[in-house]
């Protein structure tokens, strides 16, 4: 009786194919890369340069959200559980703050992006809490990758400058 279960266990088992190979993951749910490099200078008029490198090639890759915070930052795992204390920065309310795609990948030529406010900490995103940056603070900067399915990468490291006049 035993040997039959078996028989017909294995028999199952080899006609429906099951092997140790790795599910399929369908293109919604590949990791997305961290950046790295990032720089920021800041501009007289109390605004801040970002230079970075579009370095995802990922195919759900939609752009990079920005961080800023005028206390540091510290690991995605903080971006992630303080989300509303470090909102990413963004345009006309939306995600991701930069957008961008995998068809512009290129690790030898940094874009720039100008920043010229930040968001208010511990208020729901809107128009109305971006703030401008105030001369002689130090403000904190991070990047993470975006999906088009709202996913995230770990962040990039983490770099500050001060706000000129």
């Amino acid at each position: 009786m035993k040997k039959n279960i078996f028989i017909k266990i294995l028999a199952f088992w080899i006609l429906t194919g099951c092997n140790s190979k790795m599910p399929y993951l369908p293109p919604q749910y590949e990791r997305l890369s961290n950046p790295i490099g990032i720089k920021v200078f800041a501009n007289p008029g109390k605004t801040f340069t970002l230079y970075y490198f579009v370095q995802n090639k990922e195919s759900t890759f939609d752009g990079y959200n920005i961080y800023v915070s005028r206390e540091a930052i510290g690991s995605r795992f903080d971006i992630a559980s303080k989300k509303s204390l470090y909102p990413p920065y963004t345009l006309n309310g939306s995600y991701p703050s930069i957008p961008d795609d995998s068809g512009n990948f290129n690790v030898d030529t940094p874009k720039k992006f100008i920043i010229s406010n930040f968001i208010q900490p511990g208020v729901v995103n809107s128009a109305s809490n971006n703030l401008p940056f105030e001369q002689g603070t130090r403000y904190f900067f991070k990047i993470t990758a975006h999906s088009f399915n709202g996913q995230e990468s770990l962040s990039s490291n983490e770099i500050s400058s001060v706000a000129l006049p």
